[in-house]
């Protein structure tokens, strides 16, 4: 009995010591992510990220991701995103972001593309965001400002 008594300091003192090594800041390190997206009203289709986020300053963070869209119609697009942002609290990050890709259907890579956006996400917990942006696309040759306004909303998990 008195084995299983000696046992309890060692491991309170394991539970004082897992939060430092498990729990995550939503403005340093890796995350990935799920969203939904609207084109122009019309398509729509999900979206799964996977970034790295780094707090440059106490209130400004960088970060860059790759994403991968699939939508109706067999539509995909996959882009690599810089974005750049300021937190207005410890919980609310406000960004701009520019991002380069590609786009096709039916399986076939079709053509090179960009985006140019503003988005605002926010921490619900050390590990859980949830994430609105608003963008303009290229595609199909257009300008970026005259292409699809995509919508998207998700929620990303920060390792």
């Amino acid at each position: 009995m008195k084995s299983c008594f000696a046992a309890i300091p060692a491991l309170a003192a394991g539970l004082m010591l897992a939060p430092t090594l498990v729990s995550a800041d939503p403005w340093n390190g890796p995350y990935v992510g799920a969203a939904f997206q609207i084109w122009d009203n019309d398509t729509s289709g999900g979206e799964i990220t996977a970034g790295y986020n780094f707090q440059a300053a106490p209130s400004f963070v960088l970060s860059g991701e790759i994403s991968y869209f699939f939508g109706n119609d067999d539509y995909f697009n996959y882009f690599a995103t810089a974005r750049a942002g300021v937190l207005v609290s410890e919980e609310a990050l406000i960004y701009a972001m520019y991002g380069l890709g590609s786009y096709g259907s039916n399986g076939s890579t079709v053509d090179s593309q960009s985006k140019l956006g503003i988005g605002a996400e926010f921490a619900v917990s050390d590990m859980i965001t949830v994430r609105g942006e608003f963008a303009f696309q290229n595609c199909c040759g257009d300008p970026v400002m005259d292409g699809p306004q995509v919508t998207s909303f998700g929620v990303y998990y920060h390792f």
